[in-house]
């Protein structure tokens, strides 16, 4: 039977895979075609890398089609192996309830920023709203795994840390967003990894979530490289998707029954899948905190800018973030049952503050032999 239930379920994530793809396939030019005919573009300006007008609206196709693709799914297999899974429980009821209610807020949130405009003070509110949704439907940090020597979190601890978070994930994933498929790349290799994790820990329907988002990603990769049928997610799929994979990091974070509070790999994953996106935040609004800037003033100081400072495209810059990604996660396994977690920890922002300095040196360097070769 479990060799059974196994195989229903691995189905179920290739399929909810493909019916992703399949979807967001039919729904995309659609959407290119209407922002096209109604003028709903992302117009250029001082902090905005592309020249000329590009529609923005392809994160409204998200939220529709994760439910499109996951809930069918999981109706499907329980109608036709009642005896095998069970996908649908008060529990579940509850947490997806609540799930989609935070993730209606912040679609929302995102048209009207995509279409209008939305102030910061505005826009954090609702996040944070969404945030206690996602709190709300019982998943929030409980355990720290020994990090800074902390283990059990009491719900008084827990709930505030996970709202944090969760804003943090959701405004580093906004923040990100700013070269051709970089959000949709990172996000696409920690919506996998966290897939994977769900799948092999048995929890199928977090699996199915997580696959979702890789099915929803491809298409949109494809509109986003193109040169004339080109469309952003805009704010709508950044906060969406931000919201999504903060309730995947926070799942995956929740010390549930079976699993060992000994074993910190879980808070390991979260943190190396999603270490790019909010190292940079943290360092941007670091260095603005210090300039007496707002900390939401936009700028050219992202870790992408550099990049495409030092001369690389847009495909480049997908390519080395996505690499030094899959480099930490790598490590991060490697060394998590030989290095304590906080020494693990202490190297990633080590390396991370290394790389940055790199960056900067290149970047200075270039600017000087700009400088020379105008002389």
């Amino acid at each position: 039977m479990w060799v059974n239930n196994i195989n229903y379920n691995l189905v179920g994530c290739v399929v909810v895979t493909l019916l992703a793809i399949f979807i967001e396939s039919l729904i995309i030019p659609r959407v290119l075609l209407i922002a096209k005919k109604k003028r709903l573009f992302d117009t250029p300006d001082f902090r905005k890398i592309h020249s000329n007008p590009i529609p923005r609206l392809a994160g409204v196709t998200f939220a529709p089609v994760i439910v499109l693709s996951v809930l069918p799914v999981l109706c499907i297999l329980t109608l036709l192996f009642p005896n095998q899974v069970s996908y649908f429980n008060p529990a579940f009821i509850l947490s997806a309830s609540c799930f989609f209610c935070g993730l209606i807020v912040l679609m929302l949130t995102g048209v009207k920023d995509d279409l209008i405009g939305v102030r910061y003070s505005h826009k954090f509110i609702l996040q944070l709203i969404a945030a206690i949704f996602l709190v709300c439907s019982g998943n929030y940090i409980n355990h720290f795994y020994g990090i800074l020597g902390i283990h059990e979190v009491s719900p008084f601890l827990g709930i505030p840390f996970t709202l944090l978070l969760t804003v943090s994930i959701i405004n580093a994933i906004n923040l990100i967003d700013g070269v051709d498929g970089l959000a949709a790349i990172l996000i696409s290799i920690a919506a996998a990894v966290f897939g994977v994790g769900f799948f092999v820990t048995g929890s199928y329907t977090y699996a199915f979530l997580s696959f979702s988002v890789v099915g929803v990603l491809i298409p949109f990769l494809r509109f986003n490289f193109s040169t004339n049928r080109k469309i952003f997610m805009g704010d709508t799929g950044s906060l969406v998707l931000g919201f999504v994979l903060s309730f995947l990091a926070v799942r995956c974070c929740m010390l549930t029954p079976g699993k060992s509070p000994d074993n910190p790999l879980p808070v390991i994953i979260a943190a190396s899948v999603l270490f790019v996106p909010l190292f940079d935040t943290i360092r941007v609004f670091g260095v603005r905190f210090m300039q007496h800037k707002p900390i939401f003033y936009p700028d050219k100081n992202h870790i992408h800018h550099k990049l495409l400072g030092l001369g690389c495209s847009h495909k480049q810059v997908c390519l080395v973030l996505g690499l030094i990604t899959l480099f930490h996660l790598g490590m991060n396994i490697c060394l998590h049952q030989v290095v304590n977690v906080n020494i693990l920890l202490v190297i990633n922002v080590i390396l991370g503050i290394i790389e940055n300095i790199f960056l900067n040196f290149r970047h200075g360097l270039r600017g000087l032999h700009g400088l020379r070769n105008t002389d």
